[in-house]
């Protein structure tokens, strides 16, 4: 690559750099993390393939290359973040599975106790209507 198409590019990925940035400080489902960590990963393989010729492109470089770092780290931390929301829910929904089971046991006891009162209410009026004769 000449030095003319190497400073020509720099600004382009600096764009890119900072389009990633933006989408990683940005996302919040899932999908969009993943689009944006497709981005910062786009962005560090443009970065590797740039050579600074001057020690402002060599400086405006390593900007980016910490930019596109934080990024990622910022990406990184979400997931982690987003993984155990996850865990949280699938936690949560368990102990609502357990409490809904509970809960249908009871009401088994419950209609048990009513067919056992049933019965014995029948028997106690049939031994009433027997003994009133």
């Amino acid at each position: 690559m000449t030095q003319l198409n190497q400073q020509l590019l720099l600004p382009e990925v600096a764009q890119s750099v900072q389009q990633a940035v933006k989408q990683a400080q940005s996302s919040t489902s899932e999908q969009q993390m993943q689009q944006a960590q497709q981005a910062v990963q786009q962005a560090h393989q443009q970065l590797q393939s740039i050579q600074p010729s001057t020690l402002q492109e060599q400086q405006q470089l390593e900007q980016l290359q910490q930019d596109v770092q934080k990024a990622y780290q910022k990406l990184q931390l979400e997931s982690q973040q987003l993984l155990q929301a996850q865990q949280l829910v699938q936690t949560e929904n368990q102990h609502l599975q357990q409490a809904q089971q509970q809960l249908k046991k009871e009401q088994q006891d419950v209609q048990q106790a009513q067919q056992e009162f049933q019965q014995a209410q029948a028997i106690a009026t049939a031994y009433q209507n027997s003994h009133q004769q």
